[in-house]
């Protein structure tokens, strides 16, 4: 299962580093964004998950949105999943 997930987060990483959801009016430079409902949904999403407190997720220690710049790729260093 936990492998499954990162497969569907790398997937979801490709979609947050080119979707320029936010565009800084001073500078013109385009952000985006690590959704942190969308992990959630993409972990709920995921074969074998039935179900998830999403008290207790958390993505880099957080319960927010991750600011991504222009060119940045996020990455899954690590993934725990507690049954």
């Amino acid at each position: 299962m936990t492998e499954r997930f990162k497969a569907s987060l790398d997937r979801y990483w490709l979609e947050a580093a080119s979707e320029n959801s936010l565009r800084d009016v001073q500078t013109g430079i385009a952000k985006n964004w690590v959704k942190y409902v969308f992990v959630g949904s993409t972990l709920a999403e995921t074969p074998g998950v039935d179900n998830y407190d999403h008290t207790a997720l958390t993505v880099n220690g957080g319960n927010n949105d991750i600011l991504i710049n222009l060119g940045e790729y996020p990455v899954t260093q690590g993934v725990t999943l507690y049954e």
